[in-house]
């Protein structure tokens, strides 16, 4: 009996401190890995910030191999875009998208790759997804505009353009463009008003001066033309 008591001791003893030790093992195993990951991500983030992309993307591997989380990939996919790795920087957004479907930097981001690589109706179609989410976000709206441009789309252009002064009447970029596009069209009367209000909101600013000038020349109205090209030289 006394034996078996011993024995039955001897088992617990053995027991407990095989479960200590593990639970030791264990805890240094999950700090280990979350250090390893933090650290790696720590370190990446200072290698961008030197702009050694490369570099950095190797730290992100290994943080990403542990976890795959859809703030490191999208710290890599910024990565990638800036060694000019458009497809694989492409690959992470969409990711990125997948996991977040909000995340309005990674539409963007995607939308100035497809821009990049001349693929100009997808970049449309990314900021029409963030815009779905934000229409009201005039950043989206402006880039949307930029983007029918290059694309030669004029008239939805200036659609765009007139959305975002609804949004925003104090946007003098999106009066100004309107003139130029105005002035382009022939409609000088519509180019006039919006120069009008360019100036009022930005009353220093030479260029505006200038083209509502070459709009009144256009206008053969040659004394208001020759005023503004005056107070654009002052």
């Amino acid at each position: 009996m006394l034996m078996k008591n011993r024995l039955n001791k001897f088992i617990q003893t053995i027991f407990l401190l095989f479960f200590t030790n593990s639970c030791f093992l264990l805890n240094n195993y999950y700090t280990s890995y979350s250090f390893s990951i933090e650290k790696n991500i720590e370190l990446a983030k200072e290698l961008i910030a030197q702009k050694k992309y490369k570099e950095a993307i190797d730290y992100l591997n290994r943080a990403i191999k542990n976890e795959k989380k859809s703030e490191y990939i999208f710290i890599r996919a910024m990565a990638y875009k800036h060694i000019g790795d458009l497809d694989k920087a492409l690959e992470d957004f969409e990711y990125v998208i997948k996991s977040d479907r909000k995340n309005i930097e990674a539409y963007k981001n995607k939308s100035d790759i497809y821009f990049q690589k001349n693929k100009l109706y997808h970049a449309i179609q990314s900021i029409n997804q963030a815009l779905d989410i934000e229409p009201q976000n005039t950043e989206l709206l402006h880039i949307k505009g930029s983007l029918y441009l290059h694309s030669g789309i004029v008239d939805d252009a200036i659609q765009v353009y007139n959305t975002i002064i609804q949004y925003d009447p104090k946007d003098t970029d999106s009066y100004s463009m309107l003139g130029i596009l105005y002035t382009a069209k022939n409609e000088f009367d519509n180019a006039l008003s919006m120069y009008n209000k360019a100036i009022e909101n930005k009353p220093n600013d030479w260029k505006l001066y200038y083209n509502r000038g070459i709009n009144y020349s256009r206008m053969k109205k040659y004394a208001e033309a020759i005023n503004d090209f005056n107070a654009a030289l002052n």
